[in-house]
């Protein structure tokens, strides 16, 4: 069992900073609220 934790957090260690540098260069993600904020509309 030591070996498959220790594969599992190597994997969880390696992908979630990958996961989040992907999903925060998604500009269709943010395109709506950038726009928003640079216009001075107010938010959600």
């Amino acid at each position: 069992m030591g070996v498959k934790l220790e594969i599992l957090r190597m994997f969880l260690y390696l992908s979630f900073p990958v996961a989040v540098f992907w999903v925060s260069n998604q500009a269709e993600l943010f395109q709506r609220h950038v726009i928003d904020r640079k216009l001075g509309r107010p938010g959600d």
